[in-house]
């Protein structure tokens, strides 16, 4: 789904996706917006390559990782 550019399905999706009920979706991960921040954190190179970015090293890919946090959660850090 992120592939193809939907960073923020709803649960149902998921689930339909999966071949599964959406109760499962949101017993397991607490519902989609838990399932995206999981995303953000442990798959952010493939989001970022979703977006068409290419993952940096060091300390240019913590300033990437504000930009998966922010696509897929909607969180955006308050820092300028």
């Amino acid at each position: 789904m992120i592939a193809s550019g939907n960073f923020r399905p709803k649960a149902e999706e998921i689930a339909k996706r999966c071949g599964m009920n959406k109760s499962v979706v949101v017993r397991y991960f607490g519902g989609a917006a838990e399932l995206h921040a999981i995303i953000a954190q442990e798959y952010p190179d493939k989001v970022l390559v979703a977006l068409g970015i290419e993952p940096l090293a060091g300390d240019a890919f913590v300033k990437q990782l504000e930009i998966v946090r922010a696509v897929m959660t909607g969180w955006r850090d308050a820092r300028p």
